[in-house]
């Protein structure tokens, strides 16, 4: 609303200058530094709308929202500091250092909202588990993302090791074959592929690339076959329920008031045709950008 609003700030103006608009009109005129103040607001909330976006995609998992708390966390911070009057060690986003102290104080109030969740969503288990099944983090990521935890991050992998590691086909199956895999020159190893996955090194990705943990983990379940169960048990948890109100929303949509006669059958039967065309059109349109971002790298080459 406030991209929309600066975008016709030139025509908003000319209309609230008008000599011949009405006092309603005339009275929502804007001076130079609300026009400022609202650009700065447009800013700021920038930075919510991109999390809000990134939360809601098609298939949000925890392992995905985990960066999106902690860099909204991060920022909140930053804020903070800034409206008690510390210097931030590094500042990292600029546009705070032009926010006024009503704004500031609007952030304050925000991070405070905000750490009531965090510090309950950082104290469980399951967030953990699911930085944890990141191939880009595993052990030593985890540690660094949550430093003060070491003796939780513990339990949490005895807890893992006493739930999935206990599966005796999987090693009876190991065991057989183990008379012709060993010895003669190859290198062999007697950890579990539960203690190999956490202690192998990190997958390496570039910013801004699109890792997909499912494919990953599809392609690697039977190099570490333990952690492949883990995963599929917690990357199936939903980062939000956007998903569910969305499917709501399509019952909402159809069952309106002229369609109150529908039965139940005929309900969920257009319920899944909708959802198939909406996910029809949503991989059309992800097939388009493809071409468009190669068209545009050759075009770069």
């Amino acid at each position: 609303m406030l991209n929309d609003t600066i975008q016709v700030k030139k025509v908003y103006d000319q209309v609230t200058n008008d000599s011949d608009a009405d006092n309603v009109v005339s009275e929502g005129k804007l001076s130079k530094q609300q026009w400022s103040r609202l650009s700065i607001l447009r800013d700021i909330l920038k930075k919510f709308d991109r999390a809000t976006r990134k939360a809601s995609s098609k298939r949000p998992n925890m392992s995905q929202s985990i960066p999106i708390y902690f860099n909204l966390r991060d920022y909140l911070c930053e804020a903070e500091e800034i409206y008690e009057g510390r210097s931030p060690a590094s500042i990292k986003n600029p546009i705070l250092n032009k926010c006024d102290i009503e704004i500031l104080r609007g952030l304050h109030r925000a991070k405070a909202k905000f750490d009531k969740y965090f510090d309950r969503a950082v104290n469980s288990n399951t967030l953990i588990i699911a930085a944890m099944i990141d191939p880009r983090r595993r052990r030593k990521g985890v540690e660094t993302l949550f430093p003060n935890n070491s003796t939780k991050i513990d339990d949490v992998i005895e807890y893992l090791k006493n739930k999935y590691e206990c599966d005796d086909s999987i090693q009876s199956q190991l065991s057989q074959n183990s008379d012709f895999d060993e010895g003669y020159g190859m290198q062999t190893s007697s950890k579990s592929d539960f203690d190999r996955y956490l202690e192998d090194p990190c997958v390496v990705y570039k910013p801004g690339e699109d890792f997909d943990i499912l494919q990953w983990w599809k392609n690697h379940r039977d190099i570490y076959p333990t952690f492949a169960k883990i995963a599929r048990d917690y990357l199936s948890v939903m980062a939000s329920s956007v998903s569910v109100e969305r499917l709501f929303n399509f019952g909402r949509d159809i069952l309106s008031i002229r369609r109150y006669s529908l039965s139940t059958i005929m309900l969920k039967k257009l319920m899944t045709m909708y959802k198939t065309k909406l996910d029809a059109e949503e991989k059309e349109d992800e097939a388009n950008k493809g071409i468009q971002e190669q068209s545009q790298r050759s075009q770069n080459v």
